[in-house]
């Protein structure tokens, strides 16, 4: 009995070591990859690199859930989802979020960033209001609650709308 213990035991301990392993490889991974997008300098997302680094933040998270890494994984997933126009994957990412770490630091960021590509990128107005009057309920303190009233006020509104609102203001206080 003793002999299969100490067998298993051994087993456990090697299976651990090579998860360790992976996990610091993808580690390195993912910060090289990291790397490379913060150094580019040509104003414009590397799409190539941005689509691998979205790989591997998915891999470390199904690969290591519970580790303390794995949610800014996935909120660095979504934003790189937003900023190559993925919409409804940023949105995806941010639920499971919001599902899966409740405590998260950064869970009225997801909330906010939710409005804004419904709003932005999506351009669902319905869904956008509704995240932005969650936000603005859930999160009456933040710091981003009276951006957040002032991008619900102008919801839907074109650029042209808002000129027009900007000079008609002008206009009634000279």
């Amino acid at each position: 009995m003793t002999k299969y213990f100490w067998l298993l035991l051994i087993l456990l301990s090697a299976c651990k070591q090579q998860s360790n392993e992976n996990k610091n490889l993808l580690l390195e991974e993912i910060e090289k990859l990291e790397q490379l997008l913060l150094n580019d300098t040509t104003g414009n997302v590397n799409i190539s690199a941005a689509n691998e680094t979205i790989k591997l933040y998915y891999k470390y998270a199904n690969n290591f859930p519970e580790d303390s890494l794995t949610p800014e994984f996935l909120f660095k997933q979504a934003n790189l989802f937003r900023s190559i126009y993925k919409g409804k994957e940023a949105i995806s990412v941010l639920k499971k979020i919001e599902n899966q770490y409740p405590q998260f630091s950064k869970l009225y960021l997801c909330l906010f960033m939710t409005a804004e590509i419904y709003e932005n990128i999506l351009n669902d107005v319905e869904n956008a209001k509704k995240h932005y009057e969650l936000f603005i309920k859930k999160y009456p303190d933040n710091h981003l609650t009276d951006d957040a009233k002032i991008l619900l006020k102008n919801l839907g509104k074109t650029p042209e709308d808002l000129f027009k609102e900007i000079i008609n203001k002008d206009t009634l206080n000279i």
